[in-house]
């Protein structure tokens, strides 16, 4: 498991720190981002009038949401490819069909959890990226947490410390 420094670490913070036994600072874990419902009813038909691109990518969406809730308690993440090294992210609600979509897209895919509100972007790339590897911003490791419909970045200021610190020179 990857540390970051101490808990007396300064620097401005966007998150709440996650902690070991030790008060050793680690990557954000999905049992730290837990949600306490999840959904079992009648799914809401997917709302493509919500946001200007759901009617655009009206088939992934429709296609997404059928396989049912796979994210924080009520949500559906679809992803589908955009390019090269690109796959778009929209999550959809349950209970009334809102579609988001996020603010970023992934290139090596993406985790998450139904009772979890933790998304991690490009996890595959985390070691590399940790370890101070040159990458491509596209590839970069990122996590999120979905709060009131939209993804908040978290855990950047520590990551980018803490791949600093092993960049090889």
């Amino acid at each position: 498991m990857w540390q970051v420094g101490s808990n007396t670490t300064g620097g401005p913070i966007s998150n709440p720190r996650e902690y070991d036994s030790w008060g050793t600072e680690v990557l954000p874990r999905f049992e730290n981002h837990r949600v306490t419902k999840t959904f079992s009813g009648k799914r809401a038909p997917v709302n493509l009038r919500d946001h200007p691109q759901a009617q655009l990518f009206r088939t992934r969406l429709k296609l997404s949401a059928e396989k049912g809730s796979n994210f924080a308690g009520h949500y559906t993440v679809g992803t589908w490819g955009c390019g090269s090294d690109c796959r778009m992210v929209a999550v959809i609600d349950a209970i009334n069909g809102h579609v988001y979509f996020a603010p970023f897209q992934v290139s090596t895919g993406a985790s998450f959890r139904i009772d979890s509100n933790l998304f991690i972007a490009n996890e595959s790339e985390i070691d590399r990226y940790l370890a101070g590897e040159e990458m491509l911003d596209v590839y970069m490791p990122a996590w999120y947490v979905w709060r009131k419909g939209r993804f908040i970045q978290i855990f950047k200021t520590q990551a980018e410390r803490l791949r600093k610190k092993n960049r090889p020179e």
